[in-house]
């Protein structure tokens, strides 16, 4: 049985926090929800957050069963909410209010088994955007060296960090 420590309401864990959590249990986190939401009718080429908006009950449902089998933490449903991703379906305006309402399935979720402590963690992926096409197609870095994707490129902090989102 995994003790649940004491963590201040709206306030992220912290690192310690998590290792307190983690150090002496194995924990099982969701996994699988993609292919999941397919199998239970998420059409390809929709937006996914939207969809899971339109279809609570089925994510709802999905994560109460990933609870059931021992889940500790499950991640909110929030794969590709970030503007870059939602600009594709015109919804970059409702970014904020999207994940709000998506943290709020899983946080239902995780309520649903009192005595098995679960937590909610946020998810993200990919934007689709390569970090160089962000940053208007500059190339290498300050360097001068090559760019790190490729054989022989900059492999140096300052080159990716100029390069990051």
């Amino acid at each position: 049985m995994i003790k649940r420590i004491k963590i201040q309401e709206k306030r992220a864990m912290t690192r310690e926090e998590f290792i307190t959590l983690s150090k002496d249990h194995i924990l099982y986190l969701d996994g699988a929800t993609g292919s999941n939401l397919v199998k239970a009718g998420m059409p390809s080429g929709v937006c996914p957050e939207q969809w899971i908006l339109e279809h609570q009950d089925i994510m709802l449902q999905l994560q109460k069963d990933y609870v059931q089998a021992g889940t500790n933490i499950l991640y909110a449903p929030t794969f590709t909410a970030n503007r870059v991703k939602l600009a594709e379906y015109h919804l970059e305006k409702n970014m904020t209010s999207m994940i709000r309402d998506l943290v709020a399935i899983s946080k239902k979720a995780a309520e649903s088994t009192p005595g098995h402590p679960v937590y909610v963690a946020g998810d993200l992926t990919m934007t689709g955007e390569r970090a160089d096409s962000l940053s208007g197609g500059r190339r290498g870095g300050s360097s001068g060296g090559g760019d790190h994707d490729e054989p022989g490129g900059d492999q140096s902090g300052t080159d990716r960090g100029e390069r990051s989102l």
